[in-house]
């Protein structure tokens, strides 16, 4: 009984008394389902599936087999082949505007890939 009429015990317990108070008027101004509604949001948003070969193929409208390639290909491969196919756009003044698009479409598909997305 001694202890509590020191002047720093009682200060002490005046601090512990207004740390849980204001814990406790936290604790109600916020919602108390604040995981479940977390968990709802992740669950509006679904995850992308990766595409298919055969999706991006229809969505670029470049062949199959070349997509293939492209899978297999190593990067070495896939810098070599951009500048073959550059280098033969600038080549040949021949080329009609649909092969002219086609090589682009192949370029920017292959350098999407080498980059990463």
């Amino acid at each position: 009984m001694n202890k509590l009429k020191n002047p720093y015990v009682l200060i002490g317990l005046a601090l512990i008394g207004v740390y849980f108070y204001r814990r406790n008027t936290i604790k109600k101004s916020k919602p108390k389902n604040l995981l479940s509604e977390k968990k709802d949001k992740s669950d509006e948003k679904e995850p992308e599936k990766p595409k298919t070969l055969e999706e991006i193929s229809k969505e670029t409208d470049l062949p199959l087999p070349f997509l293939k390639d492209v899978e297999k290909m190593s990067e070495e491969e896939k810098v070599k082949t951009i500048n073959a196919n550059v280098e033969s756009m600038n080549r040949s003044k021949d080329l009609t505007s649909d092969k002219k698009n086609q090589l682009l479409k192949m370029v920017k598909y292959i350098n999407s890939k080498r980059k990463g997305e």
